[in-house]
């Protein structure tokens, strides 16, 4: 799991720990909107106990795989499968047609749901924006999912709980990937697509994000990017966790990172457009990236400076000062 990519492994994990907590230890699941089949391939490669079939309206090439119909009810009975999961999904489904959506992965389901996705925040969509703009700098042209979440709106906590089917009952919501490291990996996927230069630093952050916040666990006070929920047939309902309060009140303390994301991302869309070597772009980000990583050591719990002495980040090695 080491060498897949922050952004998959940190959901992947996330959706089998959701699987655990609804005390499914093995089974057939269904991933909806999963193409080209990536979870069905994490599960299968790391020894996950799950039969994993992808549905999706693009054409795949795994053996259970089934093409869907834009639009159309899941083309499998009631129940079929111990648990459906769909992430990163329900954010690029029109809103009007999201209740319904959900309610088709609950019919599908016989023990539990788990949906993965970007819920709106305004520190949240401010990044989005920033992450488009670097995107139209970078390659001309919009972000195509990114475009996708802003003609539909990311999807909101309220409207989500309403459309639960009474058969279910929210058993877990669990915060996943921190917003300002994921939105710097995001960055950094993008600018080392335009300057090769932007190669080792994207390497790095990768391997910073995956050693520090991708297994699972979640840095206290943190605003996540995405959510993980867990529903379950006939399951207690469990209180909404705290940090969900978050998501409706358009502000609070982490909603001061957006014009901080917004800077870092303007600065590297300036480095990527001067025409000159490494040493100049490292000069036009890298007190912003010493300050992302030191936040990000900050929330991963790591010791502080009083404990490890001074240090400096490096994009090519981490060294004392």
């Amino acid at each position: 799991m080491a060498d897949l990519p922050f952004d998959s492994r940190v959901r992947y994990l996330g959706v089998l720990a959701a699987l655990d907590c609804a005390g499914l230890s093995s089974g057939r699941v269904l991933d909806v909107g999963g193409f080209p089949g990536a979870f069905a391939r994490f599960c299968a490669a790391n020894g996950a106990p799950f039969t994993v079939h992808t549905a999706d309206t693009a054409q795949g090439d795994l053996e259970n795989y089934t093409r869907l119909a834009p639009g159309a009810p899941l083309p499998f009975p009631d129940r079929a499968f111990d648990a459906v999961v769909s992430v990163d999904t329900l954010e690029h489904v029109p809103t009007p047609a999201r209740h319904g959506f959900l309610a088709e992965l609950c019919r599908a389901a016989d023990r539990a749901v788990v949906v993965a996705a970007p819920f709106h925040h305004d520190a949240t969509a401010a990044a989005e924006q920033a992450l488009d703009a670097l995107h139209r700098q970078v390659r001309g042209a919009p972000h195509p999912w990114l475009s996708e979440h802003r003609e539909h709106g990311l999807p909101r906590v309220a409207p989500f709980l309403a459309a639960i089917p009474p058969e279910f009952r929210l058993e877990a919501a669990r915060p996943n990937a921190p917003l300002l490291p994921w939105t710097l990996w995001q960055a950094f996927e993008l600018a080392r697509q335009f300057r090769d230069a932007f190669e080792e630093p994207a390497r790095h952050w990768d391997s910073a994000c995956n050693s520090s916040i991708a297994d699972g666990s979640f840095p206290a006070g943190a605003l996540p990017y995405r959510v993980v929920w867990t529903l379950r047939r006939g399951g207690v309902e469990q209180p909404l966790p705290a940090f969900l309060a978050e998501f409706e009140s358009h502000g609070g303390a982490d909603a001061a990172l957006a014009p901080a994301l917004a800077g870092m991302l303007g600065a590297l869309v300036a480095a990527a457009a001067v025409p000159a070597g490494a040493d100049v772009l490292r000069h036009a980000i890298d007190e912003r990236l010493a300050a992302a990583m030191r936040l990000l050591e900050q929330q991963a719990g790591r010791r502080g400076p009083a404990a490890d002495g001074p240090r400096r980040w490096s994009w090519f090695r981490r060294e004392p000062d």
